[in-house]
């Protein structure tokens, strides 16, 4: 907080707020704090000098408020903080600091100490080597001791809950660092609850990838109740163990007296609420700005979008199939109106972020009162809602059964609210290499953008492209060797939809000129064309979904088709638009800002202004 905010003198029924806190401001309307008078009369020197005293209880109560709200965040991240990356030898895992002296926790399965030195990294530092203290194979936990940490101040650490029992429906926090991303310098957050919980195992919602085994599960409290030990089939059976089986295996490293030293709590923060959810009014005013879109007589969903007025809808753009027309339909809580759709046409491709912006043939009535925008990313540790198509997963003495949303094939799937956090802000997803599966005629110069081969399951195969075509343009830009094709690819992504222009010819007819619609694919001789090495468990993930810029990572699971509609603060303010799954435990999101700019864009290059009041005023 930046202190008691200041006050100018009365003008009027006006208090101008001199504080230049960006959350005084906002609170305080645009630095005017709105005092009106029951009747009318000229304020005295007292009469100003109370309205000042009362301005400043308004700004810092709700500040207060405001500074608790970061106290949790901030709260949260530092549960990053204490989780690190375990390197030993050709395995990567996490683990948790569990004591000030740099005592580490994780799963024995992932470290192997014959495999030579355990290397620890985390946030704070470099790579340093740890001690194995104990390895348990059969409870799976072993201890480590950060050499670092020796003679050094010390460390921060998550305390254990060793007393209170597991309760189902209990909220928790995950932490740990998936295996694909070696770059990352801090653990990924992710929540969820807890279905199953006894002396041996934890079952839980959160959403696990590879490379997590060993992270913390922490309870609403801030305390580590398990480590994460095995990714189960579906998204929602992921096992722990908890932390009471852990501290069994360890008792002769870490004596009775020390462990109830490093239990010990000098600050209890509650991190979670006891229930995440979404209130009814918020939700029913992001249902009434999302929609859905078909491109096909069924009405089947190929993509939802958001409605940013009464005639412009924003949605992903590579989940549009540019050769067929697009409609929008309707979508309540609960449930969608397949009937009354209304066709559309994009004003705008921006294919950096991946989005497009649509036109509505004819306009669309919208709730009016606002749902402010967040002009900033998200931050790290926030709790956010979003809403997804997937089936339900129940679990029934201790088995996972699918649940359908709707048992009815002909209605699409209602949107459910689904509850998640921030685990990273502001970051660059890395690009991949997209390929079209041919291998060009390069023997004969003049017929080097001939095509020689197609492989099978290719982006070129699926388009329809078959040996002999010869290439002409790609996106637009003519083709005159393999290498003008690969400099064209360098700035496209896998999933991107390219439009190539080919020749063919057939059995003695005039050479025929056609255009082809292609949606390119990664190589598949790598992992990317996997389901991010989970053999099948991350379940549907979106063709397009590398090479964003300064987006955010949440852990809520959305199918593709979910991509479109929004992510919000659980007091309704808009924090960004789902662009993409990523992974198992990732999903993409845009920030509103971004969001914002490039419908600003489309509207200026089509001289097309906004026919509904904007959506809120953007927040500093």
């Amino acid at each position: 907080m930046a202190g008691i905010p200041q006050f100018g003198q009365c003008q009027g029924d006006l208090l101008m707020v001199l504080s230049r806190c960006p959350k005084q401001k906002r609170l305080a309307e645009s630095e005017i704090v709105q005092l009106r008078a029951t009747f009318s009369m000229r304020y005295s020197p007292i009469t100003c000098s109370q309205l000042r005293c009362l301005a400043v209880l308004i700004v810092l109560t709700v500040c207060d408020s405001c500074r608790a709200l970061d106290d949790l965040t901030e709260a949260r991240r530092r549960i990053a903080e204490v989780t690190v990356r375990i390197l030993s030898g050709a395995d990567v895992c996490s683990g948790v600091i569990v004591s000030p002296s740099g005592h580490i926790l994780t799963v024995a399965h992932g470290v192997h100490p014959e495999a030579g030195p355990v290397r620890v990294v985390s946030g704070t530092g470099d790579p340093h080597e740890a001690t194995v203290l104990i390895h348990d194979q059969t409870a799976d936990v072993a201890l480590l001791q950060c050499s670092k940490a020796e003679g050094d101040r010390p460390l921060e650490y998550l305390p254990m809950e060793l007393k209170q029992p597991l309760q189902s429906n209990q909220l928790v926090l995950a932490c740990g660092y998936p295996a694909r991303d070696r770059s990352l310098r801090e653990g990924i957050l992710r929540t969820g609850s807890i279905l199953l919980a006894d002396e041996q195992n934890v079952r839980t919602t959160c959403m696990l990838t590879v490379g997590d085994s060993g992270g913390p599960l922490v309870n609403a409290d801030g305390r580590l109740i398990g480590l994460h030990r095995q990714i189960g089939v579906g998204p929602h059976a992921n096992l722990h163990i908890p932390v009471t089986k852990a501290v069994q295996a360890i008792r002769t490293a870490l004596p009775d007296t020390e462990l109830a030293k490093l239990a010990a709590l000098s600050k209890q923060t509650r991190l979670l609420p006891d229930h995440l959810s979404l209130a009814d009014e918020l939700h029913q005013k992001v249902m009434n700005r999302t929609v859905r879109l078909s491109q096909d007589d069924t009405g089947k969903t190929v993509v939802h979008g958001f409605m940013m007025s009464h005639s412009l809808v924003v949605t992903k753009l590579s989940e549009l199939d540019p050769t067929k027309p697009i409609r929008v339909h309707r979508v309540g809580v609960g449930g969608s109106d397949i009937q009354n759709a209304v066709l559309a046409t994009v004003l705008r491709r921006d294919r950096t972020i991946d989005m497009a912006v649509l036109r509505l043939d004819e306009e669309l009535a919208i709730d009016e009162s606002s749902l402010p925008l967040s002009v900033e990313s998200g931050v790290v540790g926030d709790l956010v809602f979003a809403f997804s198509s997937t089936t339900h997963r129940a679990i029934t003495n201790g088995s996972e059964k699918l649940v359908p949303l709707n048992s009815s094939k002909a209605q699409p799937k209602p949107l459910q609210v689904i509850a998640g956090i921030i685990g990273r802000a502001a970051f660059d997803e890395p690009s991949a290499k997209p390929r079209l599966g041919i291998v060009l005629d390069e023997k004969h110069k003049t017929g080097s953008m001939a095509v020689e081969n197609v492989l099978p399951s290719s982006a070129a195969s699926e388009a329809g492209i078959t040996v002999g075509d010869v290439l002409l343009q790609a996106d637009d830009q003519l083709l005159d060797s393999p290498a003008a094709l690969g400099l064209i690819l360098k700035s496209w992504q896998p999933g991107d939809r390219m439009t190539l222009q080919i020749r063919v010819a057939a059995n003695g007819a005039p050479d025929r000129t056609l255009t082809r619609n292609v949606q390119l694919k990664g190589d598949p001789s790598n992992q990317f064309e996997k389901t991010e090495f989970l053999d099948g468990r991350a379940g549907a993930v979106s063709s397009r979904r590398t090479g964003f810029q300064q987006v955010m990572q949440i852990d809520a699971a959305v199918e593709p088709e979910d991509c479109g509609t929004v992510v919000v603060s659980p007091d309704g303010e808009l924090i960004g638009l789902v662009i993409a799954r990523r992974s198992r435990e990732s999903t993409l999101v845009l920030p509103m800002a971004t969001v914002s700019e490039s419908v600003a864009k489309a509207e200026t290059s089509a001289d097309h202004p906004m026919t509904a009041p904007s959506l809120g005023t953007p927040q500093e």
